[in-house]
């Protein structure tokens, strides 16, 4: 890798059926404080079904994947496409439906507490708001301050990373027994 102040140079990949190529990082923010960044994990879902949070600077995402038990899960493939164009036939399996149960959002921290869906999968559509600062807010739990709740939905997110001065969530509240 080369880098210069903006931009990253990844060296040049060589591969007989692809050919060769170089991607270029290009800064799009200043770069991040040591606190500037968050971690939550998907805890006791019903259906058995791992997510996660992730919050870098004023990018997020949010993935929560097919419930447990489900004829892809023990698939090993090097993407969910790659599957369905290798497999979907045999399974007769459609993209769209292959992406039943899962849901994505990735998207732009407007300001604390209000989260801005750029693109997304499932229940979440481009231009929503996940999080508004107001009836759609992440809270702590009652019992345990390492676990935050959605009270829209009631999923219960463990906390992995949550710096004591991370901003991007707002206040975090607390859940009323």
């Amino acid at each position: 890798c080369a880098a210069a102040d903006d931009v990253l140079v990844e060296a040049p990949v060589v591969d007989r059926s692809c050919g060769s190529h170089a991607d270029a990082w290009h800064r799009v923010e200043e770069p991040l404080g040591e606190h500037s960044s968050a971690v939550l994990e998907l805890v006791d879902d019903p259906g058995g079904r791992r997510g996660y949070w992730v919050v870098v600077g004023t990018w997020f995402g949010v993935v929560v994947g097919r419930p447990s038990g489900d004829f892809l899960e023990d698939m090993l493939c090097k993407s969910l496409p790659h599957a369905v164009k290798t497999c979907g036939e045999q399974w007769e399996l459609e993209r769209r439906d292959a992406t039943r149960g899962c849901e994505v959002a990735f998207g732009r921290v407007d300001s604390p507490g209000v989260f801005r869906v750029t693109h997304g999968v499932g229940a979440s559509r481009e231009g929503a708001l996940l999080l508004n600062d107001s009836d759609r807010q992440l809270r702590r739990d009652a019992a345990d301050d390492g676990i935050v709740v959605e009270p829209w939905s009631g999923r219960r997110w463990k906390i992995r990373d949550l710096p004591q001065d991370f901003a991007a969530f707002g206040k975090l509240k607390r859940v009323i027994a």
